[in-house]
């Protein structure tokens, strides 16, 4: 964690649209990688993760990996 307690995630997924992202995800910064996508968003805990997981099935996408910053 850093100074002000904040961690950094990033969630990799595929088969799905970016535009389908940025709608699901308004808080978070969409980066395509190659043929996948990448979602940066910040957590001040780590249960804060299981929304956004949910939101990434409701997109329909493809969850290729997960990464929380220490």
């Amino acid at each position: 964690m850093n100074a002000v307690g904040v961690r950094i995630g990033q969630i990799i997924v595929r088969d799905v649209s970016e535009a389908r992202l940025r709608t699901a995800f308004p808080d978070c910064e969409i980066a395509a990688i190659g043929a996948d996508l990448q979602i940066t968003f910040k957590l001040r805990d780590l249960a804060d993760t299981y929304p956004l997981l949910d939101r990434v099935r409701q997109t329909g996408a493809t969850l290729v990996s997960l990464y929380i910053s220490p």
